[in-house]
């Protein structure tokens, strides 16, 4: 808070008593914080001030002066700061005692009240003296350099008194760059007297000044006190309010540590909701497999494969079901499929050869336009199974030839192609080669196409 003159108050009001006594009050009702600045004087042969008042105030006596030695006039000025709002803490008036060490007349004390100074160490000067005569011209009345001198503070707020030496002259006019507490005082009783302060915002050396046109005996006094800082400016606590409710959350009351009571916030401390751990995955199901071959995925028997349709004579035996993991159990020996011995379960099939042609020429081959195909007899081929890997193509050439001559005899042509060493005889492993199949048949021409592993055959013959 800035430094600020906040009012003066004198008691006698306006004319002095000459009754005798050690003590003279004024009374003034305080803003609590404040610092308050006292001026008093008595004639007398006194030669010590106290200052106290009935709020329990800390006072501090700066300065006393006596004229010509003693045994005419007693002044003094005196302090107190972080002022009370009144006795017991109850706002309201606070008297101030000012006190000497013997019996005066004509006595009064001033009350300069100020705002935003320290708490606690702001004097920054102090001083006054008797001037015989004092000067005559602008600021020819000085209470002379205070001590110590220069200030240490930048912001600081002067206040400086005068009085007469009992000739009923007043003085003129506040010091240059001054501003009058209040009104000349006391003129018709006793003398002049007058209060001024000044704030300033620079260190240096202040001494309180006045003007006066008339030659004559005066005493001049100052004190200096510095500003607060910011830092330890007065704090107003918040109100005490209801504590914040969440939905679905716990108030905890919580006091600041390390606070003083006024600084602590009335607020609540909001809990935050917790979170629940994640589950545990629950324990995989026992597999007969090393973990590192186990598989997340379940596995579904696959339905059986029917019997496949065979020669006369032979007993139809359905094929058994795809095993979960390893080679099928079948190989290839000549015409016919024999079942194997399975590989052992951690073994991964291999993919199947492709099928290739080494009868048919490096030339392409031209494919005869495809017809609808003749309608089926009563008695079909077993579809294509796919059992296993095939080791060798030769039954394939084979049946290619024997196909080919079988159709030229049904429509009355000699064989085209030599015709197999042995007897074809369709079985089952033999229908497993291909994926696809298509015959073609025509007066003049006979194809014969299939593909197995995404590699087509194509075998084509002119009637």
């Amino acid at each position: 808070m800035a430094l600020a003159f906040v009012g003066e108050t004198a008691n006698p009001p306006t004319t002095l008593s000459g009754t005798s006594a050690t003590t003279q009050t004024c009374t003034r009702t305080f803003t609590g914080g404040n610092a308050v600045i006292a001026f008093c004087m008595g004639i007398g042969s006194a030669t010590t001030v106290t200052f106290t008042d009935d709020a329990g105030n800390t006072w501090t006596t700066d300065t006393t002066v006596t004229p010509l030695g003693g045994g005419f006039q007693c002044l003094a000025t005196g302090h107190a700061l972080n002022v009370s709002v009144g006795p017991g803490g109850t706002p309201g008036p606070t008297t101030v005692t000012a006190t000497w060490n013997a019996s005066v007349h004509h006595s009064f004390v001033i009350l300069v009240e100020v705002s935003g100074a320290k708490t606690a160490s702001a004097l920054e000067g102090k001083g006054g003296q008797f001037q015989n005569p004092g000067g005559t011209g602008t600021d020819g009345l000085t209470s002379g350099n205070p001590s110590p001198a220069p200030t240490t503070t930048a912001n600081t707020f002067v206040c400086g008194f005068t009085c007469n030496f009992n000739n009923n002259i007043a003085p003129t006019a506040v010091g240059t760059g001054f501003t009058q507490t209040g009104a000349v005082k006391y003129t018709a009783s006793m003398g002049g007297v007058q209060g001024e302060y000044k704030i300033v915002s620079a260190a240096g050396t202040y001494p309180a000044t006045f003007t006066c046109t008339t030659s004559d005996n005066w005493t001049t006094c100052v004190v200096i006190l510095a500003e607060a800082p910011a830092s330890t400016a007065s704090i107003i606590p918040e109100a005490p309010g209801p504590p914040i409710r969440q939905a679905n959350r716990p108030i905890v009351q919580r006091e600041a540590q390390g606070l003083p009571a006024a600084l602590k916030s009335p607020w609540a401390f909001v809990e935050p909701p917790r979170i629940a751990p994640p589950r545990k995955q629950e324990a995989a199901q026992a597999s007969p497999l090393p973990a590192s071959q186990q598989s997340p995925w379940a596995y579904v028997q696959p339905t059986q494969t029917p019997a496949i349709r065979r020669n006369p004579g032979e007993a139809a035996n359905p094929l058994p079901a795809p095993p979960v993991v390893g080679a099928l159990p079948f190989a290839a020996h000549g015409d016919s499929i024999r079942r194997a011995a399975p590989p052992p379960r951690a073994q991964i099939a291999d993919a199947l050869p492709p099928v290739t042609a080494p009868w048919v020429d490096s030339q392409p081959v031209r494919q005869a336009p495809r017809k609808p195909a003749p309608p089926q007899s009563a008695d079909p081929l077993p579809p294509a199974t796919r059992l296993g890997p095939i080791v060798e193509i030769q039954p394939a050439r084979r049946f290619v030839r024997s196909i080919v001559n079988m159709i030229r005899e049904a429509i009355g042509l000699p064989a085209l192609l030599p015709p197999p060493p042995a007897e074809l005889k369709l079985k089952p492993p033999l229908w497993a080669v291909f994926d696809e199949v298509s015959l073609t048949a025509e007066t003049d021409a006979v194809a014969l196409s299939a593909t197995v592993d995404e590699v087509s055959l194509s075998v084509e013959s002119d009637t």
